[in-house]
């Protein structure tokens, strides 16, 4: 409970910076400068989840069936890690280029430690888990969104650039503090037992990509499905409509930090053991009972955010993004399905059930996309909205039927 009420502490503290954040920026720059951020906030994200391609989980995966001996990864996913960098960072300049412009260049260059940051941030994450620094997890994520809030409040007294500057510059120191996380696990690992002769397999980044590639697919997959709106909208319609999206999809991040603290940063380490442990009676409670109180606490959400929408959209915003509480109204009918997909999704944890998850996720990226080009040509920037809502609906959908397939998966296993 400890750890758990750390972690929410630490979360909620740090999804309030960026809310804040985000309501600053929108307040301080004109709709275009607003719409810009947002869509490379964006894009960064999706980059780097190419880049960390999920090797945060796999390593939770691993630490569950080799404790100590996972230490033999560490060298061949950090090098695994640098490559995907190299290969990511020119579709991260080039995207922006031939969708804002030359000017782009600037921003791209100066946030690039940003998007090298978060591609190396689930792995930290991880050795934080696996090292039960339950407490040290709870800064470390607090400090990725105070660095945006204090970026945030150059604006008050320059302009777009040093916000961007400073921005830039704070990711760089922790760039650095995060290799040295995970330079400590090694160590740690090190010095603890390491059973040499039962995994004496030498590990190399191509063993690391075949083994790891269900949960890098699955991270991508997700982050397409989830964010690629924003990007589609702000190449067809221009940054001034991403940037009415983006305050509504905002406030509804903020509640899905809550669920995903939850599920993903706390009870996804025990479920890996739960299920390599075959606890029928913990899984099948999680599977069951509690995506049911969940779904219902969304509903309740849901219903409040509906009377007050358009009174929260003013008072954050201000009048000048009263285009965005149509938009609120229609994505917070995503919240309850959201709740049980991050309920259901920790029980994919074996290489198995990942692949179920590529598969869940990578149709609902796929609907993602092909809803969000009709919708969004069809009825404008609402379409994202409408096409986010049907997309939730249908992965959860598909997550419910292929969990009922982990009982079966846990009978089989070794």
């Amino acid at each position: 409970m400890k750890n758990l009420l750390y972690l929410f502490l630490s979360k909620a503290l740090s999804s309030f910076f960026a809310f804040i954040a985000q309501i600053l920026i929108a307040r301080l720059l004109t709709q275009e400068d607003y719409g810009t951020i947002s869509f490379y906030i964006i894009l960064i994200n999706i980059i780097s989840s190419i880049i960390g391609f999920g090797l945060g989980n796999f390593w939770l995966w691993k630490f569950a069936i080799e404790r100590n001996n996972v230490r033999r990864w560490i060298k061949a996913t950090v090098n695994s890690i640098l490559l995907l960098s190299i290969v990511s960072v020119p579709l991260y300049i080039l995207i922006p280029y031939f969708t804002l412009g030359s000017y782009s260049l600037y921003i791209s260059v100066t946030l690039l430690p940003l998007l090298l940051y978060q591609g190396f941030e689930s792995v930290v994450i991880a050795s934080f888990q696996m090292r039960n620094e339950y407490t040290k997890l709870s800064y470390y994520m607090m400090v990725k969104n105070s660095i945006l809030l204090i970026s945030s409040l150059i604006l008050f007294i320059f302009e777009f650039q040093s916000f961007i500057l400073s921005y830039g510059l704070l990711s760089v120191a922790l760039l650095l503090y995060s290799l040295t996380i995970v330079g400590k696990l090694n160590k740690k690992l090190k010095v603890e037992r390491f059973e040499k002769n039962a995994y004496s397999e030498k590990i190399t980044i191509k063993k690391v990509f075949t083994s790891a590639w269900p949960f890098g697919a699955q991270g991508i997959l997700y982050m397409l499905y989830y964010q690629v709106g924003i990007v589609i909208i702000t190449i067809l319609l221009g940054t001034t409509s991403t940037g009415f999206y983006n305050a509504s999809f905002t406030i509804i991040s903020f509640v899905f930090v809550f669920s995903s603290i939850l599920f993903q940063i706390y009870l996804l380490p025990r479920s890996n053991i739960w299920i390599a442990r075959k606890d029928f009676n913990k899984v099948t409670f999680l599977r069951n009972k509690v995506t049911f109180l969940f779904f219902l606490v969304g509903i309740f959400i849901t219903i409040i955010f509906y009377y007050i929408g358009e009174f929260l959209i003013t008072l954050l915003y201000g009048k000048a993004f009263l285009d965005s509480v149509l938009l609120f109204k229609v994505l917070i009918l995503a919240i309850p399905f959201r709740f049980i997909s991050d309920s259901l999704g920790v029980l994919f944890t074996s290489k198995k059930m990942m692949l179920y998850k590529v598969y869940v996720q990578g149709g609902g990226a796929l609907v993602n996309i092909i809803l969000n080009l009709i919708f969004i040509n069809q009825v404008g920037v609402i379409g994202a909205a409408l096409s986010t809502v049907l997309t939730e609906v249908i992965v959860v959908i598909l997550l419910y039927l292929f969990s009922g397939r982990l009982e079966k998966e846990m009978r089989k296993r070794v």
